[in-house]
């Protein structure tokens, strides 16, 4: 789904909001270094577990947004947020944390 290359250094929104996108969120997120605002609301049909190590690389973002997930970890990793000193916003409104 992502291609490491110039364009994916200057991102700085990704929002795949409501896609009918399946299989699991790929590590490759982590590349995104730019990325301060990433939304995956209502991905209902993505499973697996969160990058967590691809997603502590996200260092200016301020804008997380998982509403409405089926993400395989419970509780909520707070070392994520730890790692994520820019975040403002955390959103997992009607995710299913499972685990």
């Amino acid at each position: 789904i992502l291609e490491y290359n110039t364009f994916t250094l200057q991102l700085v929104s990704f929002n795949i909001t409501g896609n009918y996108l399946t299989g699991t969120v790929p590590s490759e997120l982590g590349n995104l270094s730019n990325i301060q605002q990433l939304s995956l609301k209502m991905l209902n049909r993505i499973s697996g577990t969160l990058p967590m190590a691809s997603l502590m690389n996200l260092k200016n973002l301020r804008t997380l947004v998982l509403d409405g997930m089926n993400i395989e970890q419970s509780p909520f990793p707070t070392f994520l947020l730890a790692q994520l000193t820019m975040l403002e916003f955390l959103s997992i409104q009607s995710a299913s944390l499972t685990g």
